[in-house]
C-alpha cells in the first residue's frame, strides 16, 4: 500500500513538473530534484519487491527472514542515492567516494562485530544450511529456528524462551542442524536380567514401539537392540530406538515410551532395572527377601501391600494369594484375557453399555446439586479443560465456570459434555460440540473396583466394556479357575461387594453357586 501511494505521488509530481512548473528558477529546480529522488525511491521499491518475490517467496517469508532483503535494500538505496547525486544534483561522486574511504575504514573498525555478523548472515543465506523451522544444536544451546535476521537468528527453546544467536557463531564452529521434515533418532536405554531371553525382550519391546504411540514414527522403523552386558549385575543393556519429529519434546516422548515399555515388560514378568542394580534381594511387604531363582515373578517382587479402596482386608488377601499383578501405562487398553480383575492402585475408565446409566437422571442431579465453592474436580482435569475450551468457543468464558462446577460433581466426561451442551442455545452448534464429545457413558475404576466379573460369570458378552488406563493403573487379574477358588468359600461381604458393581447388580447367590458348579 505504501509503495502504491509513493508511485502515485511521484506520478502526480511528474505531471506537475511537466505541465505547470517553470523552466527556470529555484522552485523549478527544487521540484525537479524532488521528482528525481522520488523516482529513484520508487525504482528501488519495485526492484525490492521483485527480488523478494523471486528469492524469498514474497510476503510469506518476510516475517521469518530478512537477511537477503536487508542487504539488497542497502545496496539498492546506496546505488540510487549515488545515482541521484550524480545525475540529479550534478555532484562528482568519484571525489565523494575517495573522500569517504577514510571514513569507511574508521566505521569498519568501529562496526567490526556488526559487519562480521552481516557478512556471516550473507554467507548463510547463500549456502542455506538451515531454514526456519529446523532444529539447531550448538553446545548447550538447542531449539527451533524461529527467525533468520541480517545480524542474528532467533531460537525457540524447549523452555519456551528465545535465544538470540549472532550469525558469526554459526560460521566459526561446528553446528548440528536437524531438518524439520526429517525425523530424528531417540534411544531409550534400559537393562533386564540376562536370564530373560533377548528375543522375548525384543518381541515385547517391538509390540510397544509399533503400537501407534504419539510422536513415534513408523518409518524409519523402530528397533530394540542389545547394547552390551553388565557382568557385575548379571544384566543385559538394551536400547529402544525410534524416530520422532518432536525433537524439542523428545524427552517427554521418550518418557511416555519408557512407561509403556515398563508396563508391557512387567506384564510378562520381566523386571526392568536401572544400570548397576543388584538382583540378589528385593523388598516385599517391608521385609528383605532373597530371590530363590532368576525366574521369580513380578508378583512376588511387588512392593504394594496396601488394601485398596473399600475392599475388606480378608477379601483382598484372598484375592492377592491367587491373582497376578499387572501394570498398564497411560492410555493402554486393559486386556483381561477372559479373566476378571480388581484395581489395586491408580485408576482406569470403563465404557458403560447403552441403557445401563440413566443420563437424564444424572443431568437432573447435576442441575439440582448445590454449588460448592472451590470444590476440587473429580473428573480428569485435562478432559475438563479440553471440554471447557470447546464449549467456550460457543458460549464464551462462562464455560470454564460451568465445567469446574459440573466437574466437581461427576467423574464421567460423557455426562460433563451433555451438561455443558444444555447451555448451547443453537442446535447446530450443540450438535457440533457433541460430535467431538465422548460417545458413551463411562465409569472411573478407582482402587478396589471390580471389573470383568460380569463377562466372566456369563452375565454379559465378553468385550462389551473396554477399560482403558488413565495415567497409570495396577490391577490384580484372576483367571476363571482362580476366581472359582476365591469364591469357593463365599461369604456375604464378597457377595454384596460384587452385587454392587455395574453389570453384577442382577447377581444372586443361586446364580453364582450355579456358575461355581459348572
Amino acid at each position: 500500500m505504501a509503495t502504491i501511494f509513493l508511485i502515485a505521488l511521484t506520478a502526480l509530481l511528474w505531471l506537475l513538473e511537466i505541465t505547470t512548473a517553470p523552466e527556470e528558477g529555484a522552485h523549478g529546480v527544487l521540484l525537479y530534484n524532488m521528482v528525481l529522488a522520488l523516482s529513484a525511491i520508487c525504482a528501488v521499491r519495485l526492484v525490492e519487491i521483485f527480488v523478494g518475490a523471486l528469492t524469498l517467496g514474497g510476503h510469506a517469508s518476510k516475517a521469518t527472514t530478512d537477511r537477503l532483503r536487508a542487504m539488497t535494500s542497502i545496496l539498492l538505496y546506496a546505488t540510487a542515492g549515488l545515482g541521484w547525486l550524480r545525475f540529479g544534483m550534478g555532484v562528482d561522486v568519484s571525489g565523494l567516494l575517495a573522500t569517504s574511504a577514510v571514513f569507511s575504514v574508521i566505521i569498519g573498525f568501529a562496526l567490526q562485530a556488526t559487519l562480521g555478523n552481516l557478512f556471516s548472515g550473507l554467507s548463510l543465506e547463500l549456502e542455506r544450511p538451515l531454514k526456519v523451522g529446523d532444529y539447531l544444536l550448538k553446545g548447550q544451546i538447542e531449539g527451533r529456528v524461529e527467525a533468520l535476521k541480517w545480524r542474528s537468528l532467533f531460537i525457540r527453546t524447549s523452555r519456551n524462551t528465545r535465544i538470540v544467536l549472532p550469525n558469526s557463531a554459526l560460521t566459526g564452529d561446528a553446528v548440528e542442524v536437524i531438518d524439520k521434515t526429517r525425523p530424528s533418532l531417540v534411544t531409550i536405554p534400559f537393562t533386564v536380567s540376562a536370564s530373560v531371553p533377548p528375543m522375548k525382550v525384543q518381541a515385547v519391546g517391538m509390540q510397544v514401539l509399533t503400537s501407534g504411540l504419539p510422536d513415534v514414527c513408523r518409518d524409519p522403523a523402530p528397533s530394540i537392540l542389545v547394547l552390551g552386558t553388565e557382568p557385575y549385575t548379571g544384566c543385559l543393556r538394551y536400547g529402544a530406538r525410534f524416530y520422532s519429529l518432536a525433537f524439542l519434546d523428545r524427552t517427554a516422548v521418550g518418557s511416555a515410551v519408557f512407561v509403556r515399555l515398563w508396563c508391557a515388560l512387567s506384564r510378562q514378568d520381566i523386571v526392568v532395572s536401572p544400570p548397576g542394580a543388584s538382583h540378589d534381594f528385593v523388598v516385599e511387604d517391608g521385609e528383605v527377601i532373597a530371590l530363590s531363582s532368576p525366574g521369580k515373578t513380578m508378583q512376588q517382587a511387588c512392593l504394594t501391600a496396601l488394601v485398596p479402596g473399600h475392599l475388606p482386608r480378608d477379601i483382598f488377601q484372598r484375592l492377592r494369594s491367587k491373582g497376578r499383578r499387572l501394570h498398564y501405562g497411560p492410555g493402554e487398553q486393559i486386556d483381561l484375557e477372559g479373566g476378571a480383575a480388581v484395581v489395586l492402585s491408580g485408576s482406569a475408565r470403563e465404557e458403560s453399555p447403552g441403557g445401563e446409566q440413566d443420563v437424564s437422571e444424572a443431568l437432573t442431579q447435576l442441575r439440582a446439586a448445590p454449588l460448592a465453592l472451590d470444590a476440587p474436580p473429580i473428573v480428569s482435569v485435562r478432559l475438563m479443560m479440553e471440554t471447557a475450551e470447546r464449549a467456550a468457543n460457543v458460549i464464551g468464558p462462562i464455560a470454564h465456570t460451568l465445567a469446574a462446577r459440573y466437574g466437581a460433581l461427576t467423574d464421567d466426561p460423557f455426562v460433563l459434555s451433555r451438561a455443558l451442551a444444555e447451555h448451547i442455545p443453537d442446535v447446530r452448534d450443540r450438535a457440533h460440540f457433541l460430535r467431538e464429545s465422548p460417545e458413551c457413558p463411562s465409569r472411573r475404576l478407582a482402587p478396589g473396583a471390580l471389573f470383568g466379573w460380569a463377562a466372566l460369570l456369563g452375565l454379559e458378552p465378553v468385550g462389551q466394556r473396554l477399560p482403558v488406563s488413565n495415567n497409570a493403573v495396577e490391577i490384580l487379574r484372576l483367571t476363571a479357575d482362580e476366581v472359582r477358588e476365591v469364591l469357593s468359600g463365599l461369604d456375604d461381604a464378597l457377595f454384596f461387594l460384587m452385587a454392587a458393581e455395574p453389570g453384577l447388580r442382577g447377581l444372586s447367590a443361586p446364580v453364582l453357586e450355579q456358575w461355581l458348579r459348572t
